[in-house]
Formats: C-alpha cells, structure tokens, sequence
C-alpha cells in the first residue's frame, strides 16, 4: 500500500505552494522602497530636506536680532551643503526630486493609528510651497543634469495647477530649460506668459538664449508681463554694450515706465556691474531721476544707484541733500546709497550717526545705523559722542554686514 503522503498530487501541492512562495517573494521584492542613492551617508530625501528646512518662528526684538542674521546665515550656509551634495549626485538624484515636486510624501498607515493610540502628533508633512522650494534649489544645483526631468515639467508647464511650480524649476535647470519656457512665453495665455517671464532669467547670462525674446516682451500689453520683461532683460543680456544702449535708450525715449526703468537699473547694478566709461551715463541718468518730483522716483534712484558702489560717487552731494527729505522712504535710500561709497568716514560716519540719534522714523535710524556700520572699523573713530545703545548697535550692525558677507553670494 502506497503512503498518504507520496504520489503525484502530494508532489502537485508542493509546486503549488512553491509558486505561491516565489510569486509572494517577488510581490514583496517589487513593493520594497528602492535604496535611494547617498552621498556622505545622507540619502536624496534627507540632503532635499536640507536644502529648504522648515522655518521656526524667529524671536523678536532689538536683541535677539543678531541672533536672527546668525540664524540665517547658518540656514543659507546649511543650503549651500544641500546643493552641494545634489551636484554631487547628479542624474541620480532627478526622479527623487520630480517625486517630491508631483505629490507629499505619505505616512504608512499604520505610523498613524499608533501616534493616535499614544496621544502623539505628528509633524505636519512639508507643504507644497517648501517642496517646490527644495525642488527648485535642487535643479538649481543639477542644473544641465536635470535634463531628464524636462519632458515632465514640460507637461506641468500647460497645467493650470502646476504651470508656477513649473515655471520655477525650469528656471532654475538654467539653459536647458529655457526652451521649454520661451515656448510658454510664446503662448497666448496670458497666465503662462507671466509665469515663464517671471522665472526665465533666474540664472542670469545661462539663459542669454530668451534675451531677444524678454525684450520684445518689455512692449507685451500685458503691463505685468511688460513691467517683468524690462527687470529681467538687464540680467540675461550678454553684451553688456548692447545691454547699456537699450538702457540709456529707454531711459531718453520713454519706452519703458521710469519704474521699470529704475528697476532694470537695479539690475544692472546687482548682477551686472558694468565698469568703464559705459557705465557714467547710466549713473547720470540715475542721478538726474533722483531729483524727480515723485519722491517714489528719488528713493528707487537712490536704491538703484546704491547697487553701483562706489561707482556712483557722482551721486554724493545729492544723497546727502535727500538727508533732508520730507519722505523717510527717500532718507532711507540716500542712507543705503552713501553706505555704498565707503569713502570719506570723517564726513559721512557723524552725519549718519546724528541722523540714527534724531531721525523720527524708526526705519530711517536704522538705515542710517547700517549705512555707519557699512564703513566697518573705519567707522568707529568718527561716531563721536553718542549713546551706549548706538554704539552697541553699530558694532552689531558691523558684524552683522561680516556674517552675511561670509556666505557666498547666489
């Protein structure tokens, strides 16, 4: 008699089972997370988180001030490791990004019934508008490397809920992305223009390729699109003599609004800083909007000349008129201008330190005590005889302007 446990239907039983085995191991294979590339023994996630952390409420008040700039200089110095080691990565790092940019990640469920159970709360998930920060830091860092991610922000680009998002991380990619959005800027949707426009020059001269196309846009009737398009150009154009004619041209001609002018003075000043002969007529220009009767002209012209330095010396003697304005936005900017020069300490340094003790608006004092402290330890022999608390603040003043010198200009 045969055993109940050998033939053929026993030996059928055990494939059986062992094909269950095998298909529950691979099942179980295919939803395992995949190991995410590291790089220092961070993985992509965490090196993301570091670049945009979730921001604590900031203590207020004169004296955790300081405390703020070096809080704040700690979180960029913290970014600038984050973009650091997604270069590092490279393409590896593109799908985690574009997963964290398409949704939030989710809990498991059963993280959930726990902390319930124990009474615990969990911290919120990042919102949208941090991991479309993190997204676009990230590209920023990858830039030319992303180009994987291209077809599928190109798809979020023509989507109304995306478009933005969108918009900001092809921005950031640089050359490679600019394409996609001079196709947006084409469009004519007037939502999609204004987002393209908005985030087309985020890598300055990377993104030379739209410069004919931003300045044929400074006359979109749209006045937004118009008004971006004239801050933007100064930022993307490659050469830089073509880039000051258009400037004095507008400047003579009216083509632009004079705030979208100042603007794009603005611009040159920040990024561009032009040196030589071209620059004098963009300082004259300045200098002549600076006494315009709209006070909201003076204070942009100040602001704008500030960007030049100590290029806008020509500038001086009307900033320190403007000490005298009946508007404390105009004494605000004719302060940040004369910080800029850093010349003269002997005449400037006493005349901003009595403007910090006896200006009636709180935001000019300020103004005025940051512009003493741009002048560094020149400034102290000068400050003359003034009140504990302006001497303190000036000294913090100067090594607030050291911490924030200290981390790499973007």
């Amino acid at each position: 008699m045969r055993s109940l446990g050998s033939g053929p239907r026993v030996k059928q039983k055990v494939q059986i089972a062992l094909a269950c085995v095998a298909f529950m191991g691979l099942s179980l294979w295919a939803s395992w997370p995949k190991r995410e590339p590291s790089w220092d023994g961070k993985t992509v996630s965490e090196w993301l988180v570091e670049l945009a952390p979730v921001k604590s409420t900031a203590r207020s008040g004169a004296n955790s001030r300081l405390e703020m700039v070096r809080a704040h200089t700690e979180r960029q110095r913290q970014e600038e490791r984050g973009q650091a080691a997604i270069h590092a990565l490279g393409e590896r790092a593109v799908p985690y990004v574009l997963a964290m940019l398409e949704e939030a990640p989710s809990r498991p469920q059963w993280q959930e019934t726990g902390a319930k159970k124990l009474g615990w709360k969990l911290p919120e998930p990042p919102s949208r508008e941090i991991r479309t920060q993190r997204a676009a830091l990230a590209f920023a860092a990858l830039g030319n490397n992303a180009r994987s991610a291209l077809p599928k922000l190109g798809h979020m680009l023509h989507d109304t809920n995306t478009m933005s998002d969108a918009a900001l991380c092809l921005g950031n990619i640089g050359s490679s992305g600019v394409p996609l959005l001079l196709s947006g800027l084409a469009s004519s949707n007037e939502i999609l223009r204004e987002a393209c426009i908005a985030h087309i020059g985020l890598r300055g001269t990377n993104a030379s390729a739209a410069a004919p196309a931003v300045l044929a846009a400074v006359a979109d009737p749209n006045p937004k699109i118009a008004r971006a398009a004239a801050f933007i150009y100064p930022g993307i154009e490659p050469d830089k003599h073509k880039l000051v004619a258009t400037l004095l041209q507008w400047a003579q001609s009216n083509a632009v609004s004079v705030h979208s002018l100042i603007m794009a003075m603005n611009t040159v000043g920040y990024y561009r800083r032009p040196h030589g002969p071209e620059v004098q007529p963009l300082i004259a220009a300045l200098v002549r909007l600076a006494v315009d009767p709209d006070e909201n002209v003076q204070a942009g012209a100040f602001s704008a000349l500030a960007r030049f330095g100590e290029l806008a010396a020509p500038a001086k003697a009307t900033a320190r008129a403007a000490l005298q304005s009946s508007s404390s936005y105009v004494r605000m900017s004719a302060c940040q201008l004369l910080g800029s020069l850093r010349n003269e300490p002997e005449v400037l340094v006493p005349l901003l330190v009595k403007l910090a003790q006896d200006d009636a608006h709180e935001n000019v004092r300020y103004a005025a005590l940051h512009a003493a402290a741009a002048f560094g330890e020149a400034a102290l022999p000068f400050c003359g005889l003034m009140s504990e608390q302006v001497d303190k603040t000036i000294r913090e003043q100067a090594e607030e302007a050291k911490l924030l010198k200290s981390v790499a200009p973007r």
